[in-house]
C-alpha cells in the first residue's frame, strides 16, 4: 500500500516580484481547495504489460517543458514535483553558542544547509509554526526550477536511481496491520516507479507516429498508444490505396 499524494484543485503561472528580480512560479489558486490521491491511481495497473501513457512516468518523460500549457496540465493533473520536500528534510532548530535558529537540512547532495528565511523565499511560504507536513502541499515552485527537475529526469541516459522512499506499519480501513510505502515527493515517487518498471523487463521504446517515450513489457508493441496504432495503419492503407490507383492509371 502506498501513502496518498495531495494536490491543489488547481495551479496558474505568474510573475513574483522576488529579491532575486520577477520570477515565474507554478502557484496554487487561492481556494481551489485539495484533492489527495494514491500514488497507485498515476501508475500501471498491477499486472499490466503496458504503462499507460496518462500515468505518471510516460507523462514526466514526455513532458514538453517548453509549453506552459502543458506544464499547467501536468501540474494539474498530478500536482507539484514536490521539490520542497525532495531537496530539503523538516526544518530543525540549530544552536550555535547562543544563537539558536531554525534550518533546513538538505536531503539530496549539491544543496546546502539553508536558513528557513531563505528556503521560504525560494518557495513562497512562511512557516510560523505551522505544520511542515500540511504545508508543503501549498507552496509554490520556481517555473525554472521546475524545469531542470524534469529535464533531469529526462535525462534517461544519465538515470538516476530512485530516492525518498519510506516504509512504515499502517491500519488499513478494515483494522488490519499493513506495509505503507511513502514518498517525500511525486518526484520521488516518479523515480521508483521509473526503477521499478526497468527492473520488472519493461522497455523504453520511441512511438515512430508522434515520437513519444513509452514504456512495455510487451515485446511486440511498436506504438505508444492504440490511437497511434491506428492511425498509421489507416495512413499505410491509404497510401497502399494511392498506389495501386497510380498503377492502373499507368
Amino acid at each position: 500500500m502506498f501513502h496518498k499524494w495531495t494536490r491543489c484543485g488547481e495551479y496558474k503561472i505568474e510573475q513574483v516580484k522576488t529579491d532575486r528580480g520577477l520570477r515565474s512560479y507554478i502557484r496554487p489558486v487561492p481556494d481551489s481547495g485539495f484533492i489527495k490521491y494514491d500514488f497507485m491511481d498515476v501508475h500501471r495497473k498491477q499486472g499490466s504489460r503496458r504503462m499507460g501513457e496518462n500515468t505518471i512516468v510516460p507523462s514526466l518523460v514526455n513532458l514538453d517543458t517548453s509549453n506552459e500549457k502543458a506544464i499547467l496540465n501536468f501540474v494539474n493533473q498530478f500536482g507539484l514535483l514536490g521539490l520542497l520536500p525532495y531537496n530539503y528534510l523538516e526544518p530543525m532548530l540549530l544552536e550555535l553558542g547562543t544563537e539558536r535558529k531554525l534550518i533546513f537540512i538538505p536531503e539530496r547532495r549539491g544543496k546546502n544547509i539553508a536558513d528557513v528565511s531563505e528556503v521560504e523565499r525560494e518557495y513562497l511560504f512562511a512557516l510560523n509554526g505551522r505544520n511542515y507536513t500540511d504545508l508543503i502541499h501549498s507552496v509554490s515552485e520556481p517555473l525554472e526550477e521546475f524545469k531542470k527537475a524534469v529535464l533531469r529526469f529526462q535525462d534517461l541516459n544519465n538515470h538516476v536511481s530512485a530516492v525518498g522512499l519510506n516504509r512504515g506499519i499502517a491500519v488499513n480501513d478494515n483494522g488490519e496491520w499493513i506495509l505503507e510505502w511513502s514518498f517525500d515527493s511525486l518526484l520521488s515517487a516518479a523515480y521508483f516507479f521509473l526503477d521499478e518498471c526497468l527492473l520488472s523487463n519493461f522497455w523504453i521504446g520511441t512511438c515512430p507516429r508522434c515520437s513519444k517515450y513509452f514504456l512495455s513489457s510487451v515485446k511486440t508493441q511498436n506504438y505508444c498508444s492504440r490511437r497511434c496504432d491506428d492511425a498509421e495503419r489507416k495512413a499505410k492503407s491509404r497510401q497502399a490505396l494511392k498506389e495501386r490507383v497510380i498503377i492502373r492509371i499507368t
